[in-house]
């Protein structure tokens, strides 16, 4: 699997990360599994990152995800996960 994303309205955006925590948590808290994010540059939406292990779940959170090609053009902040997960991807932040 990819890294996946999705978008949505800055207003709305902490269920994704609420939902993410849950199944984090229920899944055993596997160290591959994080969530990153982004505001977009108009500062209207969050942009919302599946590692790939991660990605396997974005069924189980509902949003709009698309598969992410071009991670490396944005600064992450990095949101749910291990440490270990943070420093693996520490060129995304």
């Amino acid at each position: 699997m990819n890294f996946v994303q999705c978008s949505v309205p800055y207003s709305g955006h902490d269920d994704i990360q609420d939902r993410f925590e849950r199944l984090f948590i229920a899944n055993g808290s596997p160290e591959e599994m994080a969530l990153f994010c982004r505001t977009t540059e108009d500062r209207q939406s969050v942009v919302y990152l599946l590692t790939p292990a991660a990605s396997e779940l974005y069924g189980q959170i509902p949003a709009d995800w698309k598969q992410s090609h071009n991670i490396f053009d944005h600064k992450w902040t990095f949101l749910v996960g291990h440490e270990k997960t943070r420093i693996a991807y520490a060129g995304l932040q």
